[in-house]
């Protein structure tokens, strides 16, 4: 809602939008058996958060490439003489904002019901509904500001006019804001948006039929009326905040007069209160000075010490199971086998031209022949023992 720039507004957005498809994954958890709607609602959100910000960030991209800016102030008015693109941002813009009539407000009317139903188990049990009412709320007020920053950049975009008179009329000599390729790519998910909200019966419960399974969900006890006014009620609350934030609080306190008397608009969070430079960064920066450490250390440990380990287990392994056929022989010739008495060859028996007639065998050419398959064998354990090694070390 601060924010004024375009791509930070729409990744902090997606943060935002991840949070509502985390909720639905809890309610499935709470509920269990009862778990239809959330499963429904979690599996649809997610469809849905990838055709908004598939739409609303390759419209960014579509403005940055012509603009070369990403703040509202500079690209301000940009697209209010292309319609094309005016509209396909509308359409995600609504979706995502969970409007009546497009995709957005189904998945997010499901896992508002997932939180309703909870609520009424708890009643119908005797529970106290308290902490869930208060979910509920902050899931209604989280849908508001949805709508009202998606809002925010719609109209400094697309209905607002610059505040330099030549760059709007640079901005309005731009035409078209994106070739035939990426209207096409744009296009065909921004129309998809009114028709899943329009028919969900017959797109989106399909869709979220076919991930039941996957899901680990339950029928649903009974028909879904998807515009029902307890439904709507819950969209209408969002859109009240939502309108309530845009004009008490956006227009009035982040719209401000500067030096020159015109308005723009001012980010005013304090940076201290920054949470990405306050706790993200230095947590991840932490993180991952510990991950390093922690791999410097098993590298060095695993160089030094493993494959010592890894060189003797695959030895004694090795030898083991070359000595055991020899063992279990020897202990069957001492207990149950009988010495089979070989007879002597006669040289005089071989047939003339023999390649053995008269070549000497070495005495211990049966050990060298018995004993390859066991070196196979020593060399394929030594081999696992290495690649165990390779494993772990990475």
């Amino acid at each position: 809602v601060f924010s004024v720039n375009l791509k930070r507004t729409l990744a902090c957005s997606s943060v935002s939008q991840i949070g509502f498809i985390l909720t639905g994954v809890s309610m499935q958890c709470i509920l269990g058996e009862h778990n239809s709607l959330a499963a429904w609602g979690t599996v649809l959100h997610m469809v849905n958060h990838s055709l908004f910000k598939l739409v609303l960030f390759m419209s960014a991209g579509a403005i940055y490439m012509k603009c070369h800016q990403l703040d509202l102030n500079k690209i301000r008015g940009f697209g209010r003489r292309k319609p094309l693109l005016m509209l396909i941002f509308l359409s995600g813009a609504l979706g995502i904002g969970g409007i009546p009539l497009f995709s957005g407000y189904i998945s997010k009317t499901l896992l508002h019901e997932s939180i309703v139903e909870y609520i009424d188990l708890l009643a119908e049990t005797g529970q106290s509904i308290l902490l869930m009412k208060g979910v509920e709320w902050i899931f209604l007020f989280s849908g508001g500001l949805t709508v009202a920053y998606m809002t925010k950049l719609f109209a400094a975009i697309f209905l607002e006019t610059n505040n330099d008179a030549a760059l709007q009329a640079h901005y309005d000599s731009l035409r078209p804001s994106m070739n035939a390729a990426s209207a096409l790519a744009l296009g065909v998910p921004a129309l998809l948006f009114p028709v899943f909200g329009s028919l969900p019966g017959i797109t989106m419960q399909r869709i979220a039929e076919l991930s039941q399974g996957f899901m680990n969900a339950s029928s649903p006890a009974h028909a879904i009326h998807w515009f029902s006014p307890t439904n709507l009620k819950g969209a209408a609350i969002s859109v009240a905040v939502g309108a309530a934030v845009y004009f008490g609080f956006i227009r009035t306190v982040l719209l401000r007069k500067n030096t020159e008397g015109t308005d723009e608009y001012v980010n005013i969070w304090p940076e201290k209160l920054d949470i990405e430079d306050a706790i993200y960064r230095p947590l991840c920066t932490l993180l991952a000075r510990l991950s390093v450490s922690f791999s410097s250390i098993f590298a060095y440990f695993g160089d030094k010490i493993f494959p010592a380990a890894a060189a003797f287990l695959a030895l004694l392994v090795g030898r083991t199971a070359s000595s055991l056929p020899d063992w279990i022989v020897s202990a069957f010739r001492k207990t149950l086998l009988r010495p089979i008495p070989v007879p002597k060859e006669n040289p005089a028996d071989r047939e003339p031209g023999s390649l053995t007639a008269d070549i000497p065998l070495p005495e211990n050419i049966t050990s060298i022949l018995g004993n390859f398959s066991y070196g196979l064998l020593l060399f394929g354990i030594g081999l696992a023992v290495t690649l165990l090694f390779l494993v772990f070390s990475n």
